[in-house]
């Protein structure tokens, strides 16, 4: 019998998206110590972070003695990401 097994492999962190699984964990770790000290939770509030790039360019060329002419590009993007998180919380009485 022959079994087909695809395994995925991490091979690095990406620069602009948060490990998801692992913030929550930390997140559920974070609350539940807080509890155990006393703690009531808030709220719980992201922090958000953000990445962009453009490029322009324009460019000439000469078509003899009537003139020349220009053409040009340019393209831009951005996004936002949650990079943290803030915890507020009061002292249960």
């Amino acid at each position: 019998m022959t079994v087909k097994e695809e395994r995925w492999e991490q091979t690095g962190w990406s620069d602009c998206e948060i490990d998801g699984g692992q913030l929550a964990e930390n997140l559920q770790s974070a609350i539940s110590n807080l509890n155990e000290d006393g703690y009531e939770v808030i709220s719980v509030s992201p922090i958000e972070s953000g990445k962009y790039d453009y490029k322009y360019d324009y460019k000439t060329h000469s078509m003899g003695a009537s003139g020349g002419a220009g053409y040009g590009y340019g393209y831009g993007y951005g996004f936002s990401h949650t990079e943290d998180l803030t915890i507020i919380a009061r002292k249960s009485s």
